[in-house]
Parts: structure tokens; C-alpha cells; sequence
């Protein structure tokens, strides 16, 4: 892969926002090429995830379900800022998101919930309970007919790693803890050094 050519393509971008949604469609490719690594990927993901959700006045669910994902990634990789960053961002974007559908339903919340907005805090908690019950959707889940508006694993990091699992392996004693290699590529560093360039212009 030509990173300085995916780079160019990324920052060519106008807004932060789309430099954001560049940086998505560039991890998803990535990742099916297997160019990056799963810890590369989380790293680039908080770039994306930051600037795509700049917006304080609209969210949906896959804004919800993505923060939520990064956050127990980031519970896995033993990042402690990182997962109170995105656990404070998975209930931000919640409460706006709440707020539109209020606001397209007289004002109140629609009967039917989400498994994930159901319980927020309990899946972000990571106990085992919330753990084996997102397993078991990922399991057995009818992915060419969802009946939810989006599964946890429709987000990153999508099925390249089933967290959840990981998580679980540590909550029953199995191992101490996920070995992840945090080695970020030089290719990688310039490209975040560029985007993050990239945004104090479009500020």
C-alpha cells in the first residue's frame, strides 16, 4: 500500500469531518489488506472517531455503538485514558442521540430500544454478564437480516477481533491479560503527525 499516496487522499479533505470519514474508509481497507495492525487501527480510529464526532447536535446509534467498541478495545489494551475518553463519549453521543428521537417522536423515546442503548453503562462496565451477551449476538445474530439498526460488530473493530471474548478470557481467570503489539509503524506516525497537522488548519 502507498501510504503517502492514502495519506494525501486523507488530508486533501475540507472539514474535519470528512478528513474523519476519509480516515474510516482508509482503516477498513487497510485492515481487509492486512496493511495495518489491530492496535495501529485502534490508534487511527481515535483520530476518526474524535473528528467525525465534532457535531454536538446529531448522533445515531452506530455513533453510540462505535464509542462503546472503542472504549472496551481500549479496556482490552489496558489504555485507562483512552477507555474513560470513550466511555465519556459513548454516553455523550447516547444523550444526543436520545434527543433526536425525542424530537422526531412528540418527545418521547420509541417502545423499542437497542440492546446496547438498553444498558450502556452495564456493557461499558465489561462485566462478564454484558460480555456474554454481546458473544452470543455476535454468534448468533442473523447478519443478512438485522433486527436491530446496528450490531456491536458492524463497527470497528468489526469481526478482526471479537473483544468481548478477549474480555471475557481475563474476567474468568483463563489469562491475565491480551497481548497486543503496540508497535505503531513510522508509515503510520507520519500519517497521523499529517492528519493532525491537517486539523489545526481546518480549525
Amino acid at each position: 500500500m502507498d501510504f503517502i499516496n492514502e495519506t494525501q487522499k486523507i488530508i486533501s479533505k475540507n472539514t474535519l469531518g470528512s478528513v474523519g470519514t476519509a480516515l474510516l474508509l482508509f482503516i477498513q481497507k487497510a485492515l481487509r489488506e492486512n496493511e495495518i495492525t489491530l492496535y495501529e487501527a485502534f490508534q487511527l480510529m481515535e483520530i476518526s472517531n474524535r473528528y467525525r464526532n465534532r457535531d454536538k447536535f446529531w448522533a445515531d446509534i452506530y455513533h453510540v455503538v462505535e464509542s462503546m467498541n472503542l472504549a472496551l478495545c481500549a479496556k482490552l489494551f489496558n489504555e485507562d485514558d483512552m477507555y474513560k475518553q470513550f466511555c465519556s463519549d459513548a454516553n455523550e453521543r447516547l444523550s444526543i442521540w436520545f434527543k433526536v428521537l425525542k424530537k422526531s417522536n412528540d418527545g418521547e423515546l420509541p417502545k423499542d430500544g437497542h440492546y446496547i442503548t438498553d444498558d450502556l453503562e452495564g456493557f461499558l462496565g465489561g462485566n462478564s454478564k454484558h460480555m456474554e451477551k454481546l458473544s452470543s449476538i455476535r454468534k448468533n445474530a442473523s447478519r443478512s437480516n438485522p433486527g436491530y439498526n446496528a450490531y456491536h460488530f458492524e463497527c470497528f473493530p468489526y469481526d478482526y477481533l471479537k473483544y468481548e471474548d478477549e474480555l471475557i478470557k481475563i474476567l474468568d481467570g483463563e489469562t491475565d491479560h491480551y497481548e497486543v503489539d503496540k508497535t505503531i509503524s513510522s508509515e503510520i506516525c507520519d500519517m497521523m503527525t499529517a492528519i493532525e497537522l491537517r486539523a489545526i488548519e481546518l480549525e
